[in-house]
């Protein structure tokens, strides 16, 4: 557990090489999730009726915390990958309920169609991880896909897990 920027809270990170988890120790933050939640004061929170905040693609939750912390969004959060779902879930067990009450977690993807498949990571980009086949990240063909960071899950539609209308 490291500390989650000034919040006085802490995020569950990997313990081994992981672009994410790094930044996050350096900066005590992923600074691509700093947005959202100025996004979500202007353009979401003030036109909605009890809107909700869906994460796709949760990774270690750093995200999420960015929204908890600064809105009073409700959260649902899709994050499939087991060796990111740990440290994910430590980190919300570790908030005070209030947070928490705020978070539906499902360790599951979402597709057109409820199936089964298998989720590819690149070892040092727990960041990168897709669903159906291995995808190289930016840095063109430095990152390896190891067996061990290849996980069968559960892939479910949107709609069979949020009511709408």
């Amino acid at each position: 557990m490291v500390p989650f920027g000034a919040t006085g809270h802490k995020i569950c990170v990997h313990r081994f090489d992981d672009v994410i988890s790094n930044v996050i120790r350096r900066d005590g933050n992923w600074g691509d999730c700093n947005i959202l939640s100025r996004f979500w004061k202007t353009e979401v929170a003030s036109t909605a009726v009890d809107p909700v905040y869906v994460e796709v693609g949760a990774n270690i939750g750093s995200c999420i915390m960015e929204m908890l912390f600064n809105t009073d969004a409700t959260i649902v959060a899709f994050e499939p990958n087991p060796k990111n779902l740990y440290p994910l879930k430590k980190t919300l067990s570790n908030l005070p309920k209030i947070y928490q009450e705020r978070v539906a977690l499902f360790p599951i993807a979402l597709g057109s169609t409820k199936s089964s498949s298998t989720i590819y990571s690149a070892n040092n980009n727990m960041g990168n991880s897709h669903v159906g086949k291995a995808v190289t990240d930016l840095d063109m063909g430095r990152q390896v896909f190891h067996e061990k960071d290849t996980f069968e899950i559960k892939v479910e539609r949107l709609d069979s897990i949020l009511e709408t209308g």
